[in-house]
């Protein structure tokens, strides 16, 4: 069973107490903030620092710096939160921390920036609050929903549990660590699908404006519905993935077929996508095709939808019927 880093520190906070720390000098580095809490006679600010220490020699010493508020000329946060970053109640100790996610399989690690503040309560009678200072996360731009997130991380239901008189910064980086990953693996996932969809228009494009000669011979090697031909080699499905296909539902002139798998990791769904796209009927499919998948990775509820148009609530209310019907462990896309 893995030790909780914060079991270290609890002890040393007795119920009830708090105070307003007042810096005798501004802190240049981490090391210098610890000594003042440290020589502070609220056994609180004790903990705090002895929790700073703790937070040192699990991500190293030099992804935790004192934080200063940005210059007006240029802000290390989303606009969104310009304000809240400029203005605290008096007393409040603020850090920040660097910390690196990285989606399953993908060799590169991506890195993040927390603003940690500590109000003049915490931990006794207040929560801390972590505030994301990255613009971007790789190459995806950091969103509203992320940020929001992230801002209510102890204060969400579902999210981190908050008791008083304990310190809970590590569980809270944690949390966020996991919701920045499963955001990067959304977006990855959506990239994905977007160069399938945008490669399968572009050869239908292609096909409508030069390919009237182009007829399909008995062993469908050219369709002039997509113009787009299937991978030779087949994209490999991921191991012990099987995809169970559902009889054809006609609606005038079309087909329409779903599919299902059960799934044990969100960075499978591009794979298995990419080996459906790999299908001659689907790649050459009129209409647009649409995805939702649903994965839950120890208590984290991984889920998104990701297609060429807006999906509609009752193609997701569809998916969580078909996946709540037996109630699959880990659950299917």
């Amino acid at each position: 069973m893995k030790a909780d880093p914060n079991s270290r520190i609890r002890s040393a906070i007795p119920t009830g107490s708090s105070g307003l720390f007042r810096m005798t000098t501004t802190p240049e580095t981490v090391e210098d903030l610890i000594a003042q809490l440290s020589s502070d006679s609220d056994p609180a600010h004790e903990a705090i620092a002895s929790e700073l220490g703790v937070l040192q020699s699990i991500y190293g010493e030099e992804a935790i710096k004192v934080w200063r508020p940005p210059s007006r000329s240029g802000s290390q946060s989303p606009d969104r939160g310009a304000e809240s970053l400029n203005t605290s109640e008096p007393g409040t100790i603020r850090y920040q921390v660097n910390l690196t996610v990285e989606a399953s399989g993908e060799a590169t690690q991506h890195q993040i920036s927390v603003l940690v503040s500590l109000p003049p309560a915490y931990p006794s009678s207040a929560p801390p609050q972590l505030q994301l200072l990255s613009r971007y996360i790789g190459p995806y731009g950091v969103d509203a929903p992320l940020f929001g997130t992230i801002l209510r991380t102890y204060i969400s239901r579902g999210a981190v549990e908050w008791t008083p008189d304990s310190v809970c910064v590590f569980d809270g980086l944690e949390w966020v660590k996991e919701r920045c990953t499963e955001w990067l693996v959304e977006r990855m996932s959506e990239k994905k699908v977007g160069e399938l969809l945008r490669e399968d228009e572009k050869g239908r494009t292609s096909n409508s404006d030069g390919a009237h000669g182009s007829q399909p011979d008995n062993e469908g090697k050219r369709s002039t519905r997509s113009g787009r031909e299937p991978p030779e080699i087949p994209a490999e499905i991921p191991p012990g993935i099987t995809i169970v296909e559902a009889e054809p539902i006609l609606d005038r002139k079309s087909a329409f077929v779903g599919r299902a798998c059960r799934i044990t990791d969100p960075s499978q769904v591009p794979l298995i996508l990419a080996h459906l796209m790999s299908d001659r009927r689907i790649a050459r499919a009129a209409h647009p095709i649409i995805n939702a998948w649903r994965c839950r990775v120890g208590n984290v509820l991984h889920q998104g939808n990701l297609s060429g148009e807006v999906l509609i609530d009752c193609h997701l209310q569809l998916s969580q019927i078909m996946m709540t019907t037996e109630k699959p462990q880990p659950e299917d896309v």
